[in-house]
């Protein structure tokens, strides 16, 4: 079993996922506030009612932003600990805007606030401001849903040393 965690944004999304990449449990839901004993809590609740625990976990893929800091380092942390604890467990990160793809050929950019836009390049990720920005390419968590899981998985990028993805600097 695969575990897909998001904290990176205002909303929290997890999933279960079996050896073949089907979705087996998916939750997306609004968190603005205590979201280290939320996520925790709804992993827990989620392991629960598929009876099964963090021993049937053979990797956690993790949404490593750009996003809210604080959010980032949630689940890079619950993926990090979980690995001490199972040092057999497989961790793989992709990035906020790679996630919110729906199709290779999508450009997206996410609100960074203030004007600001995170957008993917073929190479690197950007912090560009608004007027560079193309409507078509703005992305919103509201979207999500199990196909941009079943799309992405996938895509995930195997990652033993697991840190936030952050970007300062303006183009």
């Amino acid at each position: 079993m695969k575990i897909l965690i998001d904290t990176s944004n205002q909303y929290l999304i997890l999933s279960l996922i079996d050896q073949d990449y089907k979705v087996l449990d998916f939750l997306k839901m609004k968190c603005e506030r205590n979201l280290t004993e939320v996520t925790n809590s709804e992993i827990q609740k989620i392991l629960d009612k598929n009876k099964i625990s963090f021993k049937d976990i053979s990797s956690f893929y993790v949404v490593n932003g750009p996003g809210s800091f604080t959010g980032v380092k949630i689940s890079v942390l619950i993926a990090n600990t979980v690995k001490n604890i199972n040092p057999e467990l497989k961790i793989f990160s992709l990035s906020s805007l790679e996630f919110l793809k729906k199709n290779r050929n999508d450009k997206t950019a996410i609100d960074a606030k203030g004007g600001k836009y995170y957008y993917r390049t073929p190479y690197r990720i950007k912090l560009i401001n608004e007027n560079k920005i193309k409507e078509n390419w703005i992305t919103t968590y509201e979207d999500v849903n199990e196909e941009n899981i079943t799309f992405n998985i996938r895509r995930f990028h195997s990652n033993f040393n697991l840190k936030p993805l952050y970007k300062k600097r303006v183009v």
